[in-house]
C-alpha cells in the first residue's frame, strides 16, 4: 500500500514538473485596463460667479496620434441629458504625445459652470474634416464626481479594449 502511494506521488510530480522542463520560459504582460493618462482639472475664473467653475484645464501623457485624418475631441458630458444636447467641446492639439491646455484654460460661453453640468469627461476621434455635433465612441474618458472641493480634479483614464457601457465606465 505504502508503495502505491509512493508511485502515485512521483507520477503526479512527473505529470505536472515533465510539461514546465521542456517548455519555452515566456513571459507575458498583462493587459492594462484603466491607465491613467492624466488629470483634467475644473478651474475658476476670475469672471465666474462664486463656487462656479467656468474653465477646464488638461493635462494628459503617453497620448498615441490620432489615425490620419481624424482629430481627437475633448467632451463634457451629461449622462442624464438627452443625446440631442451640444454638450461643450473642443478640438485637442496634441504635441509629442501630451495634450495641455493651451495658454489659457478651456472654456464655454453658454455654460458658465462647467463643472455641475457634466458628470463625464470623453475624448473621441473624430473627422478632422467636419466639427462634430454629439460625441462618438470614448477612447479616454474620467468619470466627474460631484464631491470634490474647492478645486475639483479627476483622473483620466484609457478606455478598456473590451468594455460596456455604464456609469463608472462610458466607454463603448
Amino acid at each position: 500500500l505504502l508503495a502505491g502511494v509512493i508511485l502515485l506521488l512521483v507520477g503526479i510530480g512527473a505529470f505536472t514538473a515533465f510539461p514546465r522542463l521542456f517548455s519555452q520560459h515566456v513571459t507575458t504582460t498583462p493587459t492594462a485596463t484603466n491607465v491613467v493618462v492624466g488629470r483634467i482639472g475644473f478651474v475658476h475664473s476670475a469672471h465666474a460667479s462664486h463656487n462656479t467653475f467656468d474653465q477646464l484645464k488638461i493635462d494628459l501623457e503617453n497620448i498615441a496620434s490620432p489615425p490620419a485624418n481624424t482629430a481627437y475631441y475633448a467632451w463634457l458630458v451629461n449622462s442624464n441629458s438627452p443625446e440631442s444636447s451640444f454638450p461643450p467641446h473642443w478640438r485637442l492639439q496634441l504635441s509629442n504625445g501630451s495634450i495641455h491646455s493651451p495658454p489659457n484654460n478651456y472654456s464655454y460661453p453658454s455654460y458658465p459652470d462647467l463643472y455641475t453640468q457634466s458628470d463625464q469627461f470623453l475624448i473621441t476621434e473624430e473627422s478632422a474634416t467636419s466639427i462634430p455635433v454629439v460625441p462618438g465612441i470614448p477612447i479616454y474618458y474620467a468619470v466627474i464626481s460631484h464631491t470634490s472641493s474647492s478645486s475639483p480634479t479627476f483622473d483620466v483614464k484609457q478606455c478598456p479594449a473590451n468594455s460596456s457601457n455604464s456609469p463608472a465606465n462610458p466607454c463603448s
